[in-house]
């Protein structure tokens, strides 16, 4: 249990640093909503704010498949903790963005979200 609470903090402290044409922009993890890849930016949606990152999407889901993010369709990495409605093929978060899913990965989500929901 006690590993459990320091891995929960340690995810709800951990920063990502996005550098771009305006800056170096310090992210908590836990803030980001879903990051979205457009032409050859990605775009990071936090919930205050928008902001381009030229790393690839790649890069994103292997440094944050630990802190509960799913690449759920090519385009679309997103935060399963702001997921709140599932589909057939897409799903919908808190922000009320509608994001497409994968056929291919829709089944892994599914585990992914109903394993990590707290009753």
């Amino acid at each position: 249990m006690f590993e459990n609470l320091c891995l929960a903090r340690a995810q709800v402290n951990a920063k990502c640093s996005v550098k771009n044409e305006q800056g170096i922009f310090k992210i908590r993890l836990n803030e980001i909503i879903f990051i979205e890849s457009k032409k050859k930016n990605t775009i990071i949606h936090t919930q205050h704010e928008q902001i381009t990152s030229y790393k690839t999407m790649k890069e994103y889901e292997d440094r944050l498949r630990e802190y509960r993010f799913y690449r759920c369709h090519i385009s679309f990495i997103v935060n399963t903790d702001y997921v709140v409605n599932i589909q057939e093929n897409e799903l919908r978060m808190n922000n009320r963005k509608i994001i497409p899913i994968s056929r291919y990965r829709r089944k892994e989500l599914v585990q992914i979200i109903y394993n990590t929901r707290i009753i």
